[in-house]
């Protein structure tokens, strides 16, 4: 009398989780319960991953017994983050009458304040490959910043959506990378307090 057969081997497909983890299923087999909420919550952290600029600590300038010129600052932000540094104080040049503070504090370092009338519009803080800014919206200024979900970078307005409304505002902390990155920071500062008015160009007068 034959024998029953075995059964031919079971093939496995991987379907991947991480950059080192898989998890082995059977063809055509249904997501448990278990590997759906796997699934989820990997799904949460990479999004708090992207929304969470101030994840990694950056070093920042510490040394509170000399105040660093510009030079200073671009050189030791380096490449490509000095193009944020540089782009984001032109545009504050060009558009506020704001005189920038250099502040220091032992636990941040320098940091560059633009305040008029005791309300600070924004701060910058030089690290080592990176801007650090700090912008504060009240609850109407929130709305509108919410409102622009065409105009901001997707990574800015998950960073709007997710910082929680305070009763002394939503205290937005971003990190520039590259020059690019500036220009979220250039569109909500309007909302904070208007640009002046540009300077009219003197008409030419011809014979």
């Amino acid at each position: 009398m034959q024998g029953t057969p075995s059964p031919p081997p079971k093939t496995y497909r991987k379907t991947p989780l991480s950059k080192n983890r898989t998890i082995k299923l059977y063809p055509n087999q249904q997501l448990s319960w278990c590997y759906r909420t796997v699934i989820a919550r990997a799904k949460q952290l990479i999004v708090k991953k992207r929304v969470d600029f101030m994840a990694i600590e950056y070093q920042r300038m510490m040394d509170g017994s000399h105040a660093p010129d510009e030079k200073e600052i671009t050189e030791f932000i380096g490449e490509p983050a000095n193009g944020a540094w540089m782009k984001l104080r032109q545009f504050l040049r060009e558009n506020y009458d704001i005189v920038p503070e250099m502040m220091f504090d032992k636990k941040h370092g320098w940091d560059v304040r633009y305040r008029k009338s005791g309300k600070t519009l924004v701060a910058l803080t030089p690290e080592k490959g990176a801007v650090r800014v700090l912008i504060v919206l009240g609850r109407e200024e929130s709305e509108k910043a919410l409102s622009m979900r065409k105009e901001l970078s997707p990574k800015m307005y998950r960073l709007i959506e997710n910082t929680k409304q305070l009763h002394d505002g939503r205290w937005l902390w971003a990190r520039l990378l590259q020059t690019k990155d500036a220009e979220d920071i250039e569109k909500l500062l309007p909302i904070k307090r208007k640009p002046k008015k540009p300077t009219p160009k003197s008409s030419v007068l011809r014979e």
